[in-house]
C-alpha cells in the first residue's frame, strides 16, 4: 500500500520534531556531562621543554625542575608525554617524571623520547604515593646512553592530571 505525498509530509514532520526533542535531550545530557567532570576537580598541568632547559648532572643525566606545582589534597591519575621532539645526539634517551624526592612517582617505565612522537608516547601510571600529603613540584629526568652534554636536539610536553 502506497503512501500519498500529504502522508508522507506529516511522517517527516514527526520524524524532525522527534529528532529535535532527542537533539536538545542529548545536548543537556553533555552538558550536565561537562558539568560533572568539572565538579569532581580534574585538573591538567602541562608544560613545554627543551633540551637546553635540563641541566647536566655531570654524566648521562638531565633534569629539569618545572612549573608545574601538584597541591596538597591532590590524588596523581596519571602523567603523559606529548609531542615528542627526540632527544638526539646520543643513542637513547629516556625520561622519569617525578617530585625531586621521588624519581619516578608520575610514571612507571621509563618511556623513550630518543625518537620523534607527534603523538607522544604512554608514561604508564604513578608508580609512587598518589595522595598528595603536601605540595609537590613535578621535576623530569632525561637519561642517555653515554653523556647528556651529547643532547643536541629535543622537546617534550608533559602533562600531569589529578583530582583535587
Amino acid at each position: 500500500m502506497a503512501i500519498s505525498n500529504t502522508q508522507a509530509s506529516k511522517i517527516n514532520k514527526m520524524n524532525r520534531a522527534s529528532q529535535d526533542v532527542s537533539l536538545g535531550s542529548l545536548v543537556q545530557t553533555m552538558q550536565t556531562d561537562i558539568e560533572n567532570i568539572e565538579g569532581i576537580g580534574l585538573t591538567e598541568l602541562s608544560e613545554t621543554v627543551t633540551y637546553t632547559q635540563f641541566t647536566d648532572g655531570g654524566a648521562a643525566v638531565g633534569t629539569f625542575v618545572t612549573s608545574m606545582v601538584i597541591p596538597a589534597g591532590a590524588t596523581v591519575l596519571y602523567s603523559a608525554i606529548k609531542a615528542i621532539t627526540g632527544f638526539a645526539g646520543d643513542t637513547s634517551a629516556v625520561m622519569v617524571i617525578g617530585d625531586g624526592s621521588d624519581v619516578d612517582r608520575y610514571n612507571t617505565g621509563t618511556p623513550s623520547v630518543f625518537t620523534t612522537a607527534a603523538n607522544g608516547v604512554s608514561a604508564g601510571a604513578p608508580s609512587g604515593v598518589v595522595y598528595h600529603t603536601a605540595e609537590k613540584t613535578v621535576k623530569l629526568t632525561v637519561t642517555t646512553a653515554t653523556d647528556f652534554t651529547a643532547v643536541s636536539a629535543g622537546s617534550v610536553t608533559v602533562s600531569v592530571y589529578y583530582l583535587a
